[in-house]
């Protein structure tokens, strides 16, 4: 079986059974038997193996920062800002110690089994709040937390803000706006992503909302008020 695309992880996501998981973390009601925890930043051809996840549920990290068995790794990294999202930023403010720090983002958790992909795992604060990501905006957003993981070649502060103009005459007229409080040590980092405003929207009968104050902040321990969601699309 072929990995799947990134691009098709968010629809799978949303189009499939999720179990919601314990605190601990642990999955509630699980029945999958073990399962690896794999990330493919560099490329679908090198999974890394971040953890697993044991047959009572648990989940256990192991994040390695041993990234030698990849060939060019820099091919697939950008700059900090790139990584983080500031590539389209009507106004933006950075403030980085590290100019030629370079980073590439996890883009997901996927959970595989005797060398298949057979899910994904993820960690949010409410149920559906992965819905937020992607081009969906014609529902109402979730305010609440995710999680994701970067890897940096190299010692980083980063601090910064972004600013986006949004404008559709007689709909919406805001700017989103993102905040950047980033520590980064070289390897594999933590960042917490918060949605903590959204704007409503309403177009004759049509409603929906866009992020409209966003923070994302390093953090060095996974927070006790997050749920854990896995998506398994095996036989």
């Amino acid at each position: 079986m072929k990995p799947i695309p990134i691009f098709l992880f968010l629809f799978l996501f949303g189009q499939l059974q999720i179990c919601i998981a314990q605190q601990k973390p642990k999955i509630e009601d699980y029945s999958k038997g073990e399962l690896e925890i794999k990330v493919s930043p560099f490329g679908f051809e090198n999974p890394i193996r971040v953890g697993k996840i044991t047959p009572d549920g648990s989940i256990h990290f192991n994040w390695n920062n041993d990234i030698s068995s990849i060939k060019d790794p820099e091919f697939f990294m950008s700059s900090i800002k790139n990584t983080v999202g500031m590539t389209f930023c009507n106004d933006k403010e950075i403030d980085q110690d590290n100019e030629d720090s370079k980073s590439v983002d996890a883009s997901g958790l996927f959970l595989y089994k005797d060398g298949q992909q057979v899910g994904v795992l993820m960690a949010g604060t409410e149920k559906g709040i992965e819905d937020n990501k992607g081009s969906n905006r014609s529902t109402s957003l979730i305010l609440g937390s995710t999680i994701s993981w970067i890897y940096v070649d190299s010692d980083v502060l980063f601090n910064g803000k972004c600013s986006v103009n949004f404008e559709q005459e007689n709909v919406y007229s805001f700017k989103e706006v993102t905040r950047y409080s980033l520590q980064f040590k070289k390897g594999w980092n933590m960042i917490l992503n918060t949605l903590v405003e959204k704007e409503d929207w309403k177009n004759e009968t049509a409603l929906g909302s866009l992020p409209k104050t966003m923070t994302k902040s390093s953090i060095t321990e996974i927070p006790n008020t997050m749920n854990w969601y896995l998506n398994y699309w095996a036989d």
